[in-house]
């Protein structure tokens, strides 16, 4: 790495950030990185500057590149910011809650906009099925929904709880959610 302004405030946002993404504490991160966690934490402080090889160890434990932590110019940021913005636009994020319980559908079901059910990533036959069933379901529970007692809607719900889990079972969890 050529050397880098080091810009403590920059990379305290950085360290905290990865180390929030992988879910990790001050302390995994020093024992990955092979550092102390009083170095962890001066960094993340903001008013410590970490010499490279710090960086460098932080980079290799989080697989990253150590370029990561260097500041980019008002140029490259720019840049970053309208990709990012471009990016968004395609994108639509949900609040989504998963579906464990027949209570968790009946408090999401009514209050949907539109429905998804992303199956892109099912390559098992099995639970391809399953989520074909799902889809069935939804599409005919979302015709008959308003016409349907409390008793029916539960049987209903706990049905396709019953599915829920068999996608579980493939390593899939089951959410709903809305947005407007």
């Amino acid at each position: 790495m050529e050397t880098i302004e080091r810009d403590p405030v920059y990379i305290a946002e950085q360290v905290k950030f990865i180390r929030k993404m992988h879910k990790l504490t001050q302390e995994n991160l020093a024992e990955a990185a092979g550092l102390t966690t009083r170095t962890i934490e001066k960094i993340e402080s903001g008013r410590h500057r970490p010499d490279e090889q710090t960086l460098r160890s932080i980079a290799r434990a989080m697989q990253i590149d150590v370029r990561y932590f260097q500041k980019p110019t008002p140029e490259q940021e720019a840049r970053q910011k309208a990709e990012m913005e471009r990016a968004l636009r395609k994108m639509v994020l949900v609040t989504t809650n998963p579906i464990r319980k027949a209570s968790d559908f009946l408090s999401a079901f009514g209050q949907q906009h539109a429905f998804r059910i992303d199956t892109s990533a099912v390559t098992d036959d099995a639970a391809l099925e399953t989520a074909a069933a799902m889809t069935d379901w939804i599409t005919d529970l979302n015709d008959v929904w308003d016409d349907c007692s409390m008793s029916q809607r539960l049987e209903y719900a706990r049905s396709l709880v019953e599915l829920c889990e068999d996608m579980d079972k493939h390593g899939f969890i089951c959410h709903m959610g809305t947005h407007k």
